[in-house]
């Protein structure tokens, strides 16, 4: 579906956030030591909120020659390079997120323009609003059994990890869907630290079951530990309990249900439509 265009005077303070994605061309994220491709959003977003009031920090900005002619521009009520490069936003409910035009708008944000000139795409849904944080950073303990017989029975829970950024390559984790920490993530009781602060340890064991006097069965028996540090790397932390079915190899994380344990970091609406609509494995 297209969304509406429009080319309209916006209020600042309506754009709902500094951009992130700033590049390597940012001076101030240079003089902080922060590397927009080796830091986290949440690094990067806690360091501009911090310093948006304090004006040393806007000293630093209009070092750069290209800040300085946003800010002569600015101050002439003119929206720099408008007509050859427009500032693009994204709009939902009266809020805005840029989309082009990410250091202007950075420094707009830092310098107290009132108004920009930008070309607004609205939005019939909302992909951008932050999703609360929940949970506390803990000790976290998983057990589920998988029983073989004539009709495989599930039992139990497991967890499943959705991270931002993932330091440990042994475990095949990515950040752009969860990682079950199931069966295949048997660690065999080694503690692996998938970023600074999170670490998990799973371990597998086969063991046999009596059902009955003459009959008894195989059992895979699960145990996942995970424990998030408070004082963990800044980064998207996702930690949910899944009930442990066939299910989970083939049907979406939203459709099968999950139980949101820990959630920290910079995770959006469209993260949420992600999670929903998630299959691990097709089988």
């Amino acid at each position: 579906m297209l969304m509406e265009k429009e080319v309209k005077i916006i209020k600042v303070e309506d754009i709902a956030e500094y951009p992130t994605e700033l590049g390597n061309r940012c001076l101030l994220l240079r003089e902080l030591g922060l590397n927009p491709y080796r830091n986290t959003e949440e690094e990067i977003i806690e360091v501009l909120n911090e310093t948006a009031s304090q004006p040393k920090y806007l000293d630093i900005c209009l070092k750069y020659s290209r800040c300085q002619y946003f800010w002569k521009e600015y101050q002439k009520g003119d929206t720099p390079y408008f007509e050859r490069d427009s500032i693009i936003v994204d709009e939902y409910m009266g809020k805005y997120w840029a989309y082009e035009g990410k250091h202007r708008i950075c420094l707009a944000k830092r310098a107290g323009i009132k108004e920009i000139k930008a070309v607004v795409y609205k939005m019939d849904k909302d992909y951008y609003t932050m999703l609360n944080s929940i949970g506390e950073a803990n000790h976290y303990q998983f057990h589920s059994e998988i029983i073989q017989g004539e009709k495989i029975q599930y039992k139990g829970e497991i967890g499943a990890l959705w991270l931002g950024k993932v330091e440990d390559l042994r475990i095949r984790a990515s950040s752009s869907y969860p990682l079950l920490l199931n069966e295949e993530c048997n660690t065999k009781g080694e503690w692996i630290e998938i970023v600074k602060g999170v670490k998990f340890k799973t371990n597998i064991e086969k063991k046999k079951k009596k059902i009955s006097l003459f009959t008894t069965k195989d059992v895979f028996s699960i145990n996942t530990e995970i424990i998030i540090e408070r004082e963990h790397r800044k980064t998207r932390i996702w930690l949910m309990s899944v009930p442990m079915s066939k299910e989970i190899y083939y049907v979406p994380l939203g459709i099968i249900g999950f139980t949101t344990l820990y959630r920290h970091g910079c995770w959006r609406k469209h993260h949420e439509e992600k999670l929903k609509a998630f299959c691990p494995i097709k089988i």
